[in-house]
Protein backbone atom coordinates (compact mmCIF):
# COMPACT_ATOMS: atom_id res chain seq x y z
CA UNK A 1 0.00 0.00 0.00
CA UNK A 2 1.76 3.63 -1.38
CA UNK A 3 1.00 6.34 1.05
CA UNK A 4 -0.59 9.56 0.00
CA UNK A 5 1.41 12.20 1.29
CA UNK A 6 -1.51 14.72 -0.10
CA UNK A 7 -3.44 14.29 3.14
CA UNK A 8 -0.42 15.58 5.03
CA UNK A 9 1.02 18.28 3.16
CA UNK A 10 -2.50 20.38 4.14
CA UNK A 11 -1.52 20.56 7.57
CA UNK A 12 0.96 23.28 6.64
CA UNK A 13 -1.58 25.41 4.67
CA UNK A 14 -1.75 28.73 4.59
CA UNK A 15 -6.02 28.08 4.82
CA UNK A 16 -5.52 25.56 7.50
CA UNK A 17 -2.64 27.01 9.56
CA UNK A 18 -3.85 30.65 10.00
CA UNK A 19 -7.12 30.19 10.88
CA UNK A 20 -6.36 27.69 13.62
CA UNK A 21 -3.57 30.23 14.90
CA UNK A 22 -6.16 32.89 15.02
CA UNK A 23 -8.86 30.54 16.40
CA UNK A 24 -6.14 29.35 19.57
CA UNK A 25 -4.83 32.86 20.52
CA UNK A 26 -7.97 33.78 20.58
CA UNK A 27 -8.69 30.88 23.39
CA UNK A 28 -6.11 31.68 25.44
CA UNK A 29 -7.04 35.58 25.41
CA UNK A 30 -10.23 35.09 26.42
CA UNK A 31 -9.75 32.58 29.10
CA UNK A 32 -10.08 33.36 32.72
CA UNK A 33 -7.32 35.40 33.30
CA UNK A 34 -6.73 35.58 29.76
CA UNK A 35 -5.33 38.87 29.38
CA UNK A 36 -1.76 37.57 31.06
CA UNK A 37 -0.85 35.99 28.23
CA UNK A 38 -1.45 38.96 25.41
CA UNK A 39 2.38 39.66 25.25
CA UNK A 40 3.35 35.63 24.30
CA UNK A 41 0.05 35.53 21.99
CA UNK A 42 1.19 38.43 20.35
CA UNK A 43 4.90 37.06 20.00
CA UNK A 44 3.52 34.31 18.61
CA UNK A 45 1.30 35.19 15.79
CA UNK A 46 4.12 38.08 15.15
CA UNK A 47 6.83 35.57 14.94
CA UNK A 48 4.90 33.84 12.27
CA UNK A 49 3.69 36.93 9.98
CA UNK A 50 7.68 38.11 9.64
CA UNK A 51 8.19 34.25 8.94
CA UNK A 52 5.49 34.08 6.50
CA UNK A 53 6.90 37.86 5.21
CA UNK A 54 10.49 35.75 4.59
CA UNK A 55 8.85 33.06 2.71
CA UNK A 56 7.40 35.58 0.39
CA UNK A 57 10.72 37.41 0.18
CA UNK A 58 12.59 34.70 -0.37
CA UNK A 59 10.79 33.71 -3.51
CA UNK A 60 10.17 37.06 -4.64
CA UNK A 61 14.02 37.62 -4.67
CA UNK A 62 14.36 34.13 -6.61
CA UNK A 63 11.78 34.98 -9.37
CA UNK A 64 13.55 38.37 -10.25
CA UNK A 65 17.30 37.98 -9.08
CA UNK A 66 17.70 34.26 -9.10
CA UNK A 67 19.20 34.26 -5.22
CA UNK A 68 20.27 30.72 -4.15
CA UNK A 69 22.45 28.50 -3.29
CA UNK A 70 23.07 26.51 -6.72
CA UNK A 71 24.74 23.55 -4.77
CA UNK A 72 21.99 23.01 -2.31
CA UNK A 73 19.34 23.63 -5.12
CA UNK A 74 18.33 26.09 -2.72
CA UNK A 75 16.11 28.98 -3.80
CA UNK A 76 13.39 29.90 -1.04
CA UNK A 77 12.27 28.41 2.61
CA UNK A 78 9.64 25.97 2.08
CA UNK A 79 6.44 28.18 3.24
CA UNK A 80 4.35 24.75 4.41
CA UNK A 81 7.32 23.45 6.49
CA UNK A 82 7.61 27.20 8.53
CA UNK A 83 3.91 27.20 9.28
CA UNK A 84 3.22 23.85 10.37
CA UNK A 85 6.43 24.06 12.38
CA UNK A 86 5.60 27.11 13.82
CA UNK A 87 2.05 26.56 14.74
CA UNK A 88 2.01 22.48 15.47
CA UNK A 89 4.30 22.48 18.61
CA UNK A 90 2.70 25.30 20.35
CA UNK A 91 -0.77 24.27 19.67
CA UNK A 92 -0.40 21.27 21.18
CA UNK A 93 1.32 21.87 23.93
CA UNK A 94 -0.97 24.83 25.11
CA UNK A 95 -3.99 22.36 24.80
CA UNK A 96 -2.18 20.94 27.92
CA UNK A 97 -2.33 22.05 31.28
CA UNK A 98 1.10 23.49 32.60
CA UNK A 99 0.95 21.50 35.62
CA UNK A 100 1.43 18.28 33.59
CA UNK A 101 4.90 18.99 32.57
CA UNK A 102 5.54 15.68 30.85
CA UNK A 103 2.42 16.01 28.77
CA UNK A 104 3.29 19.22 27.78
CA UNK A 105 6.32 18.20 26.69
CA UNK A 106 5.34 15.29 24.63
CA UNK A 107 2.58 17.26 23.09
CA UNK A 108 5.31 19.41 21.64
CA UNK A 109 7.38 16.72 20.29
CA UNK A 110 4.22 15.21 18.29
CA UNK A 111 4.06 18.61 17.24
CA UNK A 112 7.34 18.74 15.95
CA UNK A 113 6.50 15.49 14.00
CA UNK A 114 3.79 17.16 12.56
CA UNK A 115 5.68 19.69 11.33
CA UNK A 116 8.50 17.03 9.97
CA UNK A 117 5.97 15.22 8.14
CA UNK A 118 4.79 17.91 6.59
CA UNK A 119 8.03 18.75 5.43
CA UNK A 120 8.78 15.16 4.22
CA UNK A 121 5.30 15.88 2.40
CA UNK A 122 6.75 18.61 0.49
CA UNK A 123 9.77 16.48 -0.90
CA UNK A 124 8.38 13.35 -1.74
CA UNK A 125 5.17 15.47 -3.80
CA UNK A 126 7.92 17.33 -5.59
CA UNK A 127 6.66 20.79 -4.09
CA UNK A 128 10.34 21.60 -2.76
CA UNK A 129 14.00 20.02 -3.05
CA UNK A 130 15.17 18.85 1.01
CA UNK A 131 17.47 21.70 1.32
CA UNK A 132 14.40 24.20 1.38
CA UNK A 133 12.40 21.91 3.37
CA UNK A 134 15.09 21.98 6.16
CA UNK A 135 15.72 25.72 5.66
CA UNK A 136 11.53 26.16 6.59
CA UNK A 137 11.79 23.83 9.28
CA UNK A 138 14.11 25.76 10.78
CA UNK A 139 12.78 28.85 10.67
CA UNK A 140 9.53 26.94 12.07
CA UNK A 141 11.01 25.52 15.17
CA UNK A 142 13.06 28.54 15.96
CA UNK A 143 9.58 30.72 15.78
CA UNK A 144 7.85 28.04 17.97
CA UNK A 145 10.61 27.89 20.56
CA UNK A 146 10.67 31.53 20.85
CA UNK A 147 6.74 31.76 21.03
CA UNK A 148 6.18 28.66 23.15
CA UNK A 149 8.71 30.40 25.69
CA UNK A 150 6.96 33.75 25.36
CA UNK A 151 3.42 32.29 26.14
CA UNK A 152 5.06 30.62 29.11
CA UNK A 153 2.33 28.43 31.28
CA UNK A 154 -0.49 29.79 29.21
CA UNK A 155 -2.89 27.29 28.32
CA UNK A 156 -6.54 27.04 26.86
CA UNK A 157 -9.46 25.78 29.87
CA UNK A 158 -10.47 22.12 29.54
CA UNK A 159 -13.75 23.13 27.57
CA UNK A 160 -11.55 25.47 25.11
CA UNK A 161 -8.96 22.57 24.50
CA UNK A 162 -12.46 20.88 23.33
CA UNK A 163 -13.66 23.34 21.23
CA UNK A 164 -9.67 23.75 19.66
CA UNK A 165 -8.98 19.86 19.04
CA UNK A 166 -12.78 19.54 17.34
CA UNK A 167 -11.48 22.36 15.05
CA UNK A 168 -8.31 21.31 14.63
CA UNK A 169 -9.84 17.72 13.65
CA UNK A 170 -12.72 19.04 11.28
CA UNK A 171 -9.78 21.17 9.60
CA UNK A 172 -7.08 18.34 9.72
CA UNK A 173 -8.78 15.77 8.02
CA UNK A 174 -8.81 18.16 4.67
CA UNK A 175 -7.27 16.09 2.36
CA UNK A 176 -6.58 19.23 0.27
CA UNK A 177 -9.36 19.28 -2.56
CA UNK A 178 -11.46 21.63 -0.55
CA UNK A 179 -8.57 23.72 0.62
CA UNK A 180 -9.00 27.09 -1.75
CA UNK A 181 -6.17 26.77 -4.50
CA UNK A 182 -4.45 30.51 -4.66
CA UNK A 183 -1.99 31.14 -7.08
CA UNK A 184 0.51 32.49 -4.79
CA UNK A 185 3.27 31.10 -7.07
CA UNK A 186 2.61 32.81 -9.67
CA UNK A 187 1.73 36.38 -7.72
CA UNK A 188 5.19 36.16 -6.20
CA UNK A 189 6.76 34.99 -9.46
CA UNK A 190 5.11 38.10 -11.21
CA UNK A 191 6.15 40.82 -8.67
CA UNK A 192 9.79 39.34 -8.33
CA UNK A 193 9.82 39.80 -12.41
CA UNK A 194 8.62 43.16 -11.98
CA UNK A 195 10.70 44.59 -9.46
CA UNK A 196 13.52 43.20 -11.16
CA UNK A 197 12.54 44.74 -14.28
CA UNK A 198 13.08 41.74 -16.24
CA UNK A 199 10.68 40.48 -18.85
CA UNK A 200 9.58 36.84 -17.05
CA UNK A 201 10.76 35.14 -13.75
CA UNK A 202 13.90 33.34 -13.46
CA UNK A 203 13.43 29.57 -13.97
CA UNK A 204 14.31 27.00 -11.62
CA UNK A 205 16.27 24.44 -14.06
CA UNK A 206 17.93 27.52 -15.93
CA UNK A 207 19.31 28.84 -12.65
CA UNK A 208 20.83 25.44 -11.90
CA UNK A 209 22.16 25.19 -14.78
CA UNK A 210 23.69 28.66 -14.71
CA UNK A 211 21.44 30.69 -17.28
CA UNK A 212 19.39 33.37 -16.36
CA UNK A 213 16.21 31.58 -17.83
CA UNK A 214 13.08 32.39 -17.61
CA UNK A 215 9.04 30.47 -16.14
CA UNK A 216 8.12 29.11 -12.87
CA UNK A 217 9.60 27.58 -10.48
CA UNK A 218 7.16 24.44 -8.20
Amino acid sequence: MTWDWNWLTPLGHIAVVWPLMIATAALLIARPGGRASLRGVSIWLASMAVASLLVAASKVAFYGWGTGIREWNLTCFSGHSVLAMGFWPVALAVLVPSRFRQGRRVAWVVGVLVGLLVGISRVKLNAHPTSEVVAGLTVGLLVAAVSLKALGDACVSAKQAAVAAALIAVLSVSNGTHLPNLPTERWLASWGAALSGNDKPVRRDAWISGGAGSGQQH
